[in-house]
């Protein structure tokens, strides 16, 4: 079961993604065949336990594999390709100890630059 914290880093970071990629709450509920209601519960960590399905549905929408799905969500039980389990531990408890426009700030750099590294 995903604790608090890790649905507010992943929901933060979901509505981050949907509004870089300027998507409204219906078009990814249209897309993903969730309803806008259940994503917005999602987006804002009021929803104690969503499905890993839904949640999977809704990272397809927004570019993800299911894999950035369990990382970001903190579900990730494999070895991370990119960073080690220490350094992930350090990023996420920095996120959450940030004010939310500050974390989204970060979500957002981070995202840019891990993209990046992953494309070239």
């Amino acid at each position: 079961m995903m604790e608090r914290q890790q649905l507010k880093a992943g929901g933060r970071a979901m509505r981050l993604r949907r509004h870089e990629l300027q998507m409204s709450l219906e078009d990814v509920a249209k897309a993903s065949g969730i309803p806008n209601q259940l994503i917005s519960r999602v987006e804002t960590a009021r929803i104690e336990r969503p499905a890993f399905e839904y949640l999977v549905r809704i990272g397809r929408v927004l570019g993800w594999s299911p894999q950035q799905v369990a990382i970001i969500f903190g579900q990730w039980e494999g070895e991370s390709p990119v960073v080690t389990d220490d350094r992930a531990e350090f990023v996420r408890q920095t996120i959450l100890s940030l004010p939310p426009d500050k974390a989204e700030k970060l979500l957002s750099t981070l995202y840019t630059v891990t993209r990046a590294a992953l494309l070239e």
